[in-house]
């Protein structure tokens, strides 16, 4: 049920910090099988990840 909440305010939040004038510097990246620790930020040595990072 939390999630579900979230996932109806945040698109709302978004859609309101644009129509304040400025573009939000939110950038949401869904993907299927990816931990914490496959980023290399977050000291993954395997997966070469300069985008995210």
């Amino acid at each position: 049920m939390r999630t579900t909440r979230l996932a109806c305010f945040l698109p709302t939040l978004l859609l309101l910090s644009n129509a304040w004038g400025g573009k939000p510097n939110i950038i949401m990246i869904m993907a299927d099988d990816m931990g914490y620790e496959t980023v290399g930020a977050n000291g993954c040595d395997d997966y070469k990840t300069p985008n995210i990072d």
